[in-house]
């Protein structure tokens, strides 16, 4: 569903742009990773949870 301003959500996934054929992808609250249209990469960002979420043991 378009919210305006190049940002799209659906159920809890969010798709921004950023800047010119460049998406951020988030999860809820948490940014995942980066879609560049042009070059159809995908960059993912190493600690999309910070230090928010500990790991699990």
């Amino acid at each position: 569903m378009p919210l305006g301003g190049g940002i799209h959500r659906i159920s809890s996934v969010c798709i921004k742009e950023v800047d010119d054929g460049i998406w951020l992808i988030s999860f809820m609250r948490y940014d995942l990773g980066y879609i560049d249209l042009d070059q159809r990469t995908l960059q993912t960002i190493d600690t999309p949870f910070g230090t928010r979420v500990s790991p699990m043991s």
